[in-house]
This record gives C-alpha cells, structure tokens and sequence, in this order.
C-alpha cells in the first residue's frame, strides 16, 4: 500500500471548503448556528488522548448542580454539520469504514482539513458536537439523560498518563487544589470526593 492511497483527492478536499460560507465561514461558528444548539462552552470539558494524537474527536465535561447532582456530557465532534449525505467527503467515508493507525502512517477515514481541524476538540476553541449529558447522584446513579447538539470550548487536553496521575496521586496541572477549576461550577470538595471514589 502506498503512501499517496492514504491521502484525498483534491475533489473531496475542494469539496469541503465549497460547502455554502453560511454553514463554515471556515473557524467561525455562525451565531444562529450556536443559538440552535445547547451552549455548554463554560462547563469544565476536557480531552484524553495518546500524548502524540493529532485528532481529539471526543470529550468530557463535568459540571455540579445547585441540587447537588452532577452533570456529565459526552460529546463527540459534530462531522455532520459539515458533510452532507451523499457528497463525495461522505461516500469516501462510508468505503473508508474508519480511521486506520498503522506504524508509519494514518489512513484517515475523513481529510486532514476536517479530522484534525474543523472537527478537533482542541482547547480554547469552539466546536459543534453532538452530546449525551448525564445528570447522576453523587454515587454517580443516573436519574436522566439528554442526546443534543451542543457547542463546547474543551479547557484541557490531557494524554494518558496525566490522566492516570491525577486518578492515582492526585497530581498534575488540573489536580484538585491547582485552582484551574475555579469559574467553572467545580470546587475542589467536590473533586476530591468524586477522585476518593
């Protein structure tokens, strides 16, 4: 297999930034297209992903209620709002199946211009997704969920290890009791019961 198999046609790249501005407007997101959406950009959302990944794809976000319940969304990047059935991006697709990771190269399932920009969950920046939010006790027993398209801005991009170091010791740049929380409906009582759990 070689090197070029991997890549997309220039028709599918063109393809993608002649889809109407209305809809793009390349890393603008149009306001009536927010409105439409449940704007969760000041919950606390993060990735987790291999240290050398160049597509965050998925997030999390982890918010307290006045209740006492939390809130915990799920959100993948909204391809959709981007590729329409049956357009040339949305058939290669379909053939690709899916992204394939070997060890000198990605066959992505979608170009690079989508996968790893207009569609990457990186931080500080808005991004449409479609979402599963969770509302849970605090022994994390669901009591309702809601699937929407939402409009996040992820805080931090965390890799694998960061991740298991804040589980295991409690350490790191987002740890309770750096204050990266603050503003964002966590206090670090309630992060540090839900990291004794």
């Amino acid at each position: 297999m070689s090197k070029k198999s991997c890549i997309f046609a220039a028709e599918l790249i063109n393809g993608i930034f002649l889809i109407p501005k209305r809809k793009i407007r390349m890393r603008e997101i149009d306001e009536q297209e927010i409105l439409r959406r449940r704007d969760m950009r000041e919950v606390f959302t993060f990735t987790i992903d291999p240290a050398d990944a160049k597509d965050f794809d998925d997030a999390l976000s982890y918010q307290v209620l006045e209740d006492g319940l939390v809130q915990v969304g799920v959100h993948i990047a909204d391809v959709s709002h981007y590729v329409q059935p049956g357009d040339a991006v949305d058939e290669e697709a379909y053939k690709r199946g899916t992204s394939t990771y070997l060890v000198d190269r990605v066959l992505p399932m979608l170009p690079e211009e989508l996968c790893n920009d207009l569609c990457s969950l990186r931080p500080h920046e808005d991004k449409l997704c479609m979402s599963v939010v969770f509302t849970m006790t605090q022994e994390a027993e669901v009591v309702k969920h809601k699937i929407c398209r939402t409009v996040i801005r992820s805080d931090a991009r965390l890799d694998y290890d960061e991740a298991q170091e804040m589980i295991e010791r409690g350490s790191g740049q987002w740890a309770v009791g750096s204050g990266q929380w603050a503003g964002k409906g966590i206090s670090p009582a309630d992060s540090s019961r839900r990291t004794a759990r």
